[in-house]
């Protein structure tokens, strides 16, 4: 029951896409239209739920109207049937509020972490914060309750849940009253928590690894609070992790620039107001504005492997959708070397239009020319 809805919720969108008459009748209803759903995206989900959620009883409207309007099939009666009856049932509304309450929280930190140029600490930061957003709204039964009431009651639903066989037999001479509560509790028990749980133990499974890498490095910018003999400990344990880009100087620099840091790189605060502790791409720039880069050059190293680090996949993604419009079947005999230069000057098409171009050309005629010295 639990992907119960987001299943129904595509069945519905299958039923007005699969006719032009019915499409038309739904977006004459609603002002917009039914998306897709999809298993890996959630900006996808919360496209295909939140169309629902806010034109439902459009939705519920054009169902009647392709009923009583049109002739349909024996199969397209019984699939209007079912998202009739599945729509207008009280369990619907319920799991709707549900389902679009936790999409937009989780769609809301996939827009932050794309709006701008995000690292891994950050990533861990806006994670937390979601999952602590869905232990709140775990907790909050109670206003997604009365939410699907008041919104049964405008479409004239009966707010009531359908008790299960066992609890119907268990309760046999109660009251109505008690049979409610008690069908309440249990869709709360069986249904809304295990959504909610499945969930964030999700988020935890999939995101295991950036808690592991941020923990790797969160010393290269948590010093300033670490111990001296801690963070000796964290420096040896990632010098030999990255014994191949960093020397044995690690661990003295490390120590050194947790020195000089409240004299060189704090930020000045005002009287009465607590600094806020840099993060590991403000520490690197206020190395490299204090030039102090050479004096630090394996702390500079390690700073560029974490921000290096990509927070999704999607650099992965725009690589392979740039891949497919530079490699037409025009250019199907392009050498590797130059469809990734091409590539490359695709992606970071921001930085190439601020190149200055005479002096890369400059620079190609000096590695190109051949010039001998006459003796």
């Amino acid at each position: 029951m639990q992907l119960h809805f987001l299943e129904m919720s595509k069945n519905c969108l299958i039923f007005f896409s699969s006719s032009p008459t019915r499409w038309e009748i739904l977006t004459g209803n609603i002002d917009g239209s039914l998306n897709s759903t999809s298993q890996t995206r959630c900006s996808a989900r919360i496209d295909a739920v939140k169309p629902i959620a806010q034109k439902l009883p459009g939705i519920l409207k054009s169902l009647r109207d392709v009923e009583q309007k049109l002739d349909n099939s024996a199969e397209s009666k019984t699939d209007l049937k079912a998202l009739k009856k599945y729509f207008s049932s009280f369990k619907a509304l319920i799991l709707l509020a549900t389902w679009f309450k936790i999409l937009q929280a989780i769609d809301y930190r996939s827009k932050v972490l794309q709006s701008h140029d995000s690292t891994i600490d950050e990533e861990q930061r806006n994670l937390q914060s979601l999952v602590e957003n869905l232990k709140h709204l775990r907790n909050n039964w109670d206003a997604i309750y009365n939410e699907a009431c008041f919104v049964a009651e405008e479409l004239n639903i009966t707010p009531q849940l359908k008790e299960s066989r066992a609890i119907s037999r268990e309760l046999r001479g109660s009251s109505e009253e008690h049979k409610k509560a008690q069908a309440v509790s249990q869709f709360k028990i069986d249904v809304f928590l295990p959504i909610i749980d499945n969930v964030i133990a999700g988020i935890d499974r999939r995101f295991q690894s950036i808690y592991e890498i941020n923990n790797k490095f969160n010393f290269l910018w948590q010093y300033p609070n670490l111990s001296e003999t801690e963070l000796s400990k964290k420096a040896s344990t990632f010098a030999d992790v990255y014994k191949d880009d960093i020397s044995s100087e690690f661990t003295e620099e490390i120590l050194f620039l947790k020195s000089i840091h409240t004299a060189n790189l704090k930020e000045p605060s005002k009287p009465g107001e607590i600094s806020k502790p840099l993060g590991p791409l403000a520490i690197l720039n206020k190395l490299n504005a204090l030039n102090l880069l050479n004096l630090f050059p394996n702390v500079s190293i390690a700073l560029r492997i974490f921000l290096t680090l990509p927070v999704g996949v999607a650099t992965a993604e725009r690589s392979f959708s740039k891949l497919k419009l530079i490699k037409s079947y025009l250019r199907s005999s392009i050498g590797q070397e130059r469809l990734n230069s091409l590539t490359s000057l695709s992606i970071e098409s921001d930085i190439a239009e601020n190149l200055n171009y005479e002096h890369v050309i400059e620079s190609f005629a000096d590695a190109k020319a051949r010039k001998a010295f006459i003796k």
